[in-house]
């Protein structure tokens, strides 16, 4: 495929919704290159982190070759408009989400299992949450570092509200179960430039998920049920209840 041919796709996240998995599985299509925030990566080694499209024109230098070539969790979402423009029909994009408690209490795992108290750091911003938290009545220490993640982790679950509008909403559940969801997506994310088979599908889905915010445990407190429920918006709930989630 030459380089002015080449799709670019964008499969926008913020985690904790087997994001690993699924570009893993997309990249063992042999007509697909597919990373996993690579520009994060890059930026942890020194190399300034690229967005948008300068991401993607870099992403286009890594899929010469393919039909398409994208990423999964390295676009933020309020980049793509942009991208569109600047790529036209060769740029496609999907959301994928996750059932919200499962989610969140991945997300807490997440925070938990970071070492974030050991290394004397605070990776995640949480100052934006200041005003939101009081009108919801919590009222948290400014130095409660801890409890402003658990606040931070809820409110991502908010993030439905404007992830909807920048494209097609996929299920993760959808996709690491059943070859059809999962060739779907590939179809959509490639403009039908490649349409996998049934046989690459069920292999894929049969690949063991990467969980690497396992150890969280499987129950919320009634803390943290309590701060879901001052700072999840119902509009949100009702999102995920459109999407098919029980919540």
């Amino acid at each position: 495929m030459s380089a002015d041919r080449l799709r670019i796709f964008a499969v926008v996240s913020w985690g904790c919704a087997a994001t690993h998995w699924l570009a893993q599985a997309l990249d063992s299509h042999p007509e697909l290159r597919c990373f996993q925030n690579l520009n994060g990566k890059i930026a942890r080694v020194g190399g300034g982190k690229l967005d948008g499209v300068d991401y993607a024109r870099l992403l286009a230098t890594q899929g010469l070759g393919h039909t398409a070539v994208g990423d999964v969790h390295g676009f933020a979402r309020d980049t793509i408009p942009e991208i569109r423009r600047s790529f036209g029909d060769r740029f496609e994009c999907a959301v994928l989400v996750r059932d919200p408690l499962p989610r969140y209490r991945s997300q807490l795992a997440h925070f938990r299992n970071s070492n974030w108290q050991k290394k004397g750091s605070r990776p995640w911003e949480v100052d934006y949450l200041k005003l939101r938290a009081r009108r919801a009545g919590l009222r948290i220490g400014k130095d409660d570092y801890a409890s402003w993640l658990v606040v931070h982790g809820a409110n991502m679950l908010n993030m439905i509200l404007e992830e909807r509008k920048v494209g097609p909403v996929v299920r993760m559940e959808d996709l690491v179960s059943s070859p059809d969801a999962l060739c779907s997506l590939v179809s959509m994310l490639t403009g039908g430039g490649v349409e996998p088979s049934l046989d690459w599908a069920a292999q894929a889905v049969s690949q063991p998920r990467v969980l690497p915010h396992a150890k969280g445990g499987d129950t919320l407190s009634e803390g943290e049920l309590d701060v879901l429920d001052r700072i999840v918006r119902p509009e949100a709930w009702q999102a995920y209840r459109e999407l098919g989630y029980a919540c």
